[in-house]
């Protein structure tokens, strides 16, 4: 661009800084590229930058205008703040838009002269240009006596929102003051709406081309106007959201806008709220209490204690936005309350930084409790009192200071007759002498907060102060941004205190103050973690937008999410924020657009191979992000690696761009990721998904659950193996994408069982599902694996009945398929069906028909086996074993049975495959309870647990725990066995199972019992029974009676007669089983009753009978105990 930038200057009346432009080599290309943050850093003052950024707005590349042509003077269309780049490309914004509309134009027009009304409407339109550029918002288009503003393009600033309504109020009050002065009495209404916006979009020709809004925010800001009474402000729900602690509303209710077809929530303004910080107009009630700063916290009350003694000192706190400066000074002076120190609260303002002093009268307004009705007499008596608290004032010093706070105070005071240097510093003398007034009262805590923002004339008085606190007890605590490049040097009495990021624990903890105290699921507070990387704001603001998400319902103790975990959205009062840290870097944003398209960390070699030409070599726009602190390094710049070095930076740079850019960006990744060796198949299936290469992408998400599940890795194998299938579903009814439908379910099903269970809902669900895909498809491969997925819900849901059923079925299905592998599955099926339902010999047959096919099967390679176990989510020959070690027990084949368990958690552990090992462990400690072989079942369901819990296998945890809790009931140990089964239930209940449930509240039921725990033994007892009536768990059932005669025995009076009816149904239901190891075990209790109750010729001959029948075993626990029972009753017999 062709441009005589100091002849275009001096147009415009801006001559002064012609040299300055000049010295930073602006020439017409960079002014078209300035900001009002360029300008700030060049030192020219607020309003003087607005009028240049008007003016600029006004050029466009390749013009050359005539010094006629100058700032102010700059023909055409006038727009305000900084206007888009028209080589830009659209972006998706969070934009806060602001339509106003001038009341009673028409009426305007029929009574005016056309000339003078077209004066009146261009001072309506300069009073809101001028608004607007105040706050650097963009007017961006003219629509009759409407006009269209936005804040956040192309430049967003943390407090969009904010300026939008500040904007607004400034408008209304501008024509207000026209009415005033003489001018026409102009009023207007004005609808504000925040949301997100496609924005930059060139429409239109020549004079008539400008960058259009596009998205429901415009339309709801039009409407909410209409909504509005003259002179008054209408805003959204969503800006209210961003702004309620800042401005005083009243509640519109719901209301019925045209295009809109659900009631809109609406708020008029109805004025600003009056608070001593930013940080308590934003926050309102403290979301959590401050976390991770104790040892910062302690070095500010040194601090404090040190300056009572009269030196006083100066305390700097630095760290990024939102990291926690004001909350840490909250905490200080929460901490001193009780000490009632003197307070000096400054706040400095981002619209302020030119205003001379603002936080020093802002502060003695607030002190002095002005009104806005306040008369100047009222005003001034209200001062002289707050004044006269720390010493007599003279009468000059009242009027210097009324004079500061804009009241007229000749009348009282006299007429000042100063010059403006000697009211300056006659002003500086007033407050530095109130200062020492205060402080010699009582010691004082003078805070200053957002120093970035403070205006020259304040730093110069505070720099005045810093002398003469030196003697002095007070604290000056200040708090600003890295950014700020302070004048305060090294002094002695200056202690400079950086926050840094929170920690894990930490975050861990902040969480938990805003769920008040209720735990969230752990992947989502890890996500929480990895994306506010510490900082306190980040973290309060993602957990407060989850939780008001809607994805998460409230349980006693916890938030719990049962679909798939969700992404955490930017929340709103971010958004602005994030988004002006990029656009402070224009030039080089679409860099950090695309590696954000990588993903948090990248290649410098990856982002070059996506980049388009002519931008394919991103060298010096990474250092200008590295430089800024936007991504951090590490290695060489050709071959280094970059990480964002905010996960919600990342996400706002991604988010900003349109659709249609992600997807061409995302497919040139998949293509550059293709050509690489030993791409992650989930990174690929990732960038396919979000390039829209649907099929590519299917099965790049299946490779990845197949490998997850192979690691294994079931949490990720259930993300991968969702995203297939959600892809899947998309594809149409062709029979190729049904099959492939299938076989994700089943994929999907069997990863869902180690993780949660196999009778989880969800885990049922995908069996469901897959089942109905096989009854539309009569010669549907994977039959069986249906079948039998089906068969296992059942079983472990505790619907014996049902499964017994669906295991002859199962049997059907493989003699049609003529396969061993799923005959030896179907057979195991089917006997630990007829063991749990009380038919043990029966499933001995069954087992042995198994057994005598898997002999082929241990011939497999382990490779070949491992693919089985993967299928079936447990080897079927190793699982054959421990359940036909169950069925040989029960029949009093004791040493048997535990030869056979041995033998198949040897060869699981020999194998190596996660879920068939700890499945053995599970019943190789049930065995061991079973032989009340307390040490062995202590160990090996530690074992359980311990292994469960490193794999995240949630139900083998909770049988692992109620194994544990029935060993230590064995040992004794009643309290421990309570907590861990009680645990164990609660782990049980999370992955919805029933199965071996019943038996172990008849254990809980006599540990509770034991202790005198009375009413919740017979809670369980009763729950017991009602297995005992309605139940299918018949194997467990003569157990299950002698613990509830166990449990009678225990309860108050003993109850001998219902013990002695629970014991002989227990030995009955034994006998109808041929279980001789429970009527074993039941006729030791019995006997026991009976030797008390004096019939010891009854008890021996019953034990007899029994230990005679029991040919294994003589090594067992129970053995003893019945042999040294016999002795005891044949002396009882002899000594009659």
């Amino acid at each position: 661009m062709s441009l005589n930038i100091r002849t275009w200057l001096e147009a415009g009346g801006f001559g002064q800084y012609a040299d300055l432009f000049e010295a930073n080599e602006i020439d017409g290309e960079a002014l078209l590229a300035l900001t009002g943050e360029h300008l700030k850093e060049l030192g020219i003052p607020l309003s003087r930058r607005a009028k240049l950024l008007k003016a600029i707005a006004g050029l466009s590349p390749g013009s050359s205008p005539s010094p006629a042509a100058g700032p102010g003077r700059s023909p055409g269309v006038r727009t305000a703040g900084t206007a888009p780049d028209a080589t830009a490309t659209p972006e998706r914004r969070h934009l806060t838009v602001m339509f106003v509309d001038l009341v009673g134009s028409t009426a305007l027009s029929n009574r005016l002269d056309p000339e003078d009304l077209r004066n009146v409407i261009r001072k309506y339109q300069d009073a809101v240009v001028g608004a607007v550029t105040r706050y650097d918002g963009h007017v961006a288009q003219y629509l009759g006596d409407g006009m269209l503003a936005h804040f956040g393009f192309p430049l967003a600033h943390e407090d969009d929102a904010e300026r939008g309504v500040r904007a607004a109020l400034a408008t209304v009050g501008a024509l207000t003051a026209m009415g005033s002065l003489g001018v026409e009495n102009l009023s207007v209404r004005i609808g504000i709406a925040t949301g997100i916006v496609v924005a930059g979009d060139l429409l239109g020709e020549g004079a008539a081309r400008e960058h259009a809004v596009v998205g429901e925010t415009p339309n709801l800001a039009a409407r909410l106007q209409g909504v509005a009474a003259p002179g008054e402000v209408v805003v959204s729900a969503n800006t209210h959201h961003l702004v309620e602690h800042l401005f005083e509303f009243r509640d519109l209710g719901p209301q019925h806008l045209k295009g809109f077809a659900a009631p809109v929530s609406a708020y008029a303004i109805t004025g600003e709220r009056s608070s001593g910080s930013r940080f308590e107009a934003r926050r309102g009630e403290l979301l959590a209490a401050m976390v991770g700063r104790d040892n910062e916290l302690t070095l500010l009350i040194e601090n404090w204690r040190g300056v009572q003694s009269g030196q006083g000192r100066l305390t700097l706190i630095t760290g990024d936005a939102g990291i926690g400066k004001s909350r840490i000074i909250r905490a200080l002076q929460d901490a001193l309350a009780a000490e009632r120190p003197a307070r000096l609260d400054y706040q400095c303002s981002p619209y302020h930084a030119d205003s001379a002093l603002f936080p020093v009268i802002q502060h003695l307004a607030r002190a002095a409790r002005f009104e806005p009705a306040d008369t100047p007499d009222r005003r001034l008596d209200r001062l002289e009192a707050l004044l006269k608290e720390f010493g007599a004032r003279s009468v000059r010093d009242m009027a210097l200071i009324a004079a500061l706070l804009g009241i007229d105070g000749v009348q009282r005071y006299g007429p000042l007759e100063l010059t403006p240097q000697q009211q300056r510093l006659g002003t500086f003398k007033a407050l530095t002498g109130l200062l020492g007034d205060v402080a010699r009262i009582r010691p004082l805590l003078w805070t200053i907060e957002d120093v970035q923002w403070i205006d020259p004339t304040t730093l110069e008085l505070i720099d005045l102060c810093l002398e003469r606190i030196a003697n002095l007890p007070v604290l000056i605590l200040a708090s600003a941004r890295p950014d700020f490049h302070d004048a305060f040097g090294s002094r002695p009495n200056l202690t400079r205190l950086p926050l840094f990021r929170l920690g894990r624990t930490q975050i861990a903890a902040m969480v938990r103050g805003v769920t008040r105290g209720k735990a969230l699921p752990e992947e989502l507070l890890n996500e929480i973690a990895a994306k506010s990387d510490g900082v306190p704001l980040f973290i309060e603001e993602l957990t407060k937008t989850l939780l008001e998400s809607g994805v998460l319902h409230e349980t006693q103790d916890a938030f719990v999410v049962d679909d798939p975990l969700p992404n955490l959205a930017i929340p709103a009062s971010l958004h602005d924020s994030l988004m002006a840290r990029l656009d402070r870097l224009r030039p080089v944003k679409e860099v950090a657009q695309t590696a954000a398209c990588i993903g948090r960390e990248f290649s410098h070699r990856l982002l070059t191979a996506i980049m388009p030409p002519p931008g394919n070599a991103p060298d010096q726009a990474l250092a200008r992000l590295v430089e800024a602190e936007l991504i951090f390094s590490r290695g060489t710049p050709q071959e280094g690696q970059y990480a964002f070095k905010h996960a919600l930076v990342r996400d706002a740079a991604y988010e900003s761009l349109l659709k249609a850019k992600r997807q061409q960006i995302h497919e040139r990744l998949v293509n550059a990721l293709e050509a690489l060796p030993d791409t992650p198949p989930e990174i690929l299936a990732f960038h396919a998904m979000q390039a829209g290469l649907n099929e590519k992408a299917i099965a790049s998400w299946q490779k990845a659950g197949a490998q997850a599940i192979a690691r294994p890795a079931y949490k990720e194998a259930l993300a991968h193996l969702s995203q297939a299938l959600r892809l899947a579903e998309q594809m149409g009814e062709t029979r190729a994408w049904l099959e492939r439908r299938l076989l994700i379910l089943l994929a999907l099903g069997q990863a869902s069982i180690p993780l949660r269970g196999y009778s989880h809902s969800q885990t049922v669900a995908a069996f469901t599902r897959a089942q109905e895909l096989v009854g539309a498809m009569s010669d549907a491969p994977h039959r069986f694996s249906v079948f039998y997925a089906v068969w296992v819900a059942l079983y472990i849901r505790g619907e014996h009945d049902r499964a017994l059923e669906a295991a002859g079925s199962m049997v059907r299905e493989a003699e049609r398929d003529s396969s061993t592998s799923h005959m030896i599955t179907a057979l195991r099926s089917l006997a630990m069906s007829q063991v749990i339902t009380g038919a043990p010999a029966l499933a001995i047959q069954s087992f042995d028909r198994a057994l005598a096919l898997s002999g082929s099967l241990r011939q497999r390679s382990r490779e070949e086996r491992i693919a089985l176990a993967d299928r079936f989510s447990t080897e079927p020959d190793i699982a054959t074993g421990f359940h036909l070690g169950l069925a040989l027990w029960c029949l009093g084949r004791i040493d048997a049975a535990r030869s056979v368990v041995a033998e198949a958690l040897a060869s699981a552990r020999v194998l190596g495959h996660v879920h068939t090992l700890c499945h053995a462990l599970a019943y190789s400690s049930v065995i061991a309870a079973f032989n009340r072989s307390v040490d062995e079942a202590l160990a090996l369901s530690a074992e359980t647990i311990d292994f469960a819990s490193r794999h995240q296998l949630e139900m083998w945890k909770g049988y692992g725990s109620i194994i544990h809790a029935h060993a230590l009931s064995l040992n004794g140990d009643a309290e421990g066995s309570i907590r861990v089964m009680e645990d164990g239930f609660a782990w049980l209940a999370r992955t919805q199972t029933g199965h071996s449930v019943p038996v172990h509240y008849a254990v809980h039921a006599r540990a509770l019992a034991s202790l005198g725990r009375f009413d919740e033994a017979g809670r369980y007892a009763a729950m017991v029974r009602t297995e005992l009536t309605s139940g299918s768990e018949r194997y467990y059932w003569p157990e299950c009676q002698r613990l509830l005669g166990d449990y009678l025995r225990l309860c108050p009076g003993g109850k001998p007669a219902e013990a002695d009816a629970a014991y002989l149904s227990a030995l009955s239901l034994a006998r109808e089983q041929h279980a001789k190891t429970w009527e074993f075990y039941a006729a030791i209790s019995l006997a026991r009753l009976w030797a008390e109750q004096g019939k010891s010729g009854q008890a021996a001959d019953l034990l007899g009978t029994c230990c005679d029948g029991l040919t294994e075993g003589r090594s067992l626990p129970a053995w003893k105990e019945a042999e040294t029972l016999r002795e005891q009753l044949r002396s009882q017999g002899s000594s009659r």
